[in-house]
């Protein structure tokens, strides 16, 4: 299996959603549970398919300062109202890091949206930063998480309101159809 590139991306999906993760892999994820979240993670699904190995969380950082000014010039060009991190992989593995990448795209003029499951829980001063910025935190949860897990995810979202637009994010899909 190949790793994924230290080196951060301004990409576009096939439904024209642009995404800027700031990790890659969710070894969290991964280690909760064979095959992701529920056992069945889309992002380590696509991974699979590439090749990647979604097991391990690898930061992405700009390449030089010519690199991030082209990044922010690329989001502030983009169609849409907002730009995605965690598409995949989760921020929360890092929640140093992915602050420090929001800081140097500060002058983008969109808002960023946050998918994330909560490995790990924002500090104090990291939730203060966000009630600096144009961010909106999507929380995933499902009736699938452990009660443990669905209870810590419940409990970051209702954190993060004071500060940000919070939004519960509920993962779905077909089950018990016999």
């Amino acid at each position: 299996m190949r790793s994924y590139s230290t080196i951060i991306s301004l990409t576009r999906n096939s439904r024209g959603i642009y995404s800027l993760d700031t990790v890659m892999g969710c070894a969290s994820g991964m280690a909760n549970e064979p095959g992701g979240c529920y056992g069945d993670c889309y992002a380590a699904n696509a991974s699979r398919r590439y090749g990647y190995d979604f097991s391990k969380t690898v930061l992405r950082s700009f390449e030089s300062e010519a690199h991030r000014r082209s990044i922010v010039k690329g989001i502030n060009r983009i169609p849409l109202d907002f730009v995605r991190i965690g598409s995949s992989g989760d921020p929360s593995e890092n929640w140093g890091h992915t602050i420090g990448v929001l800081r140097a795209i500060d002058k983008c003029n969109k808002q960023i949206v946050i998918i994330t499951r909560h490995w790990t829980a924002l500090t104090d001063e990291q939730l203060a930063y966000f009630g600096t910025i144009n961010v909106c935190v999507n929380t995933s949860v499902s009736a699938l998480d452990k009660p443990h897990v669905r209870e810590h995810c419940v409990s970051q979202y209702n954190r993060l309101k004071p500060y940000c637009k919070s939004i519960l994010r509920i993962v779905s899909c077909d089950f018990n159809l016999d």
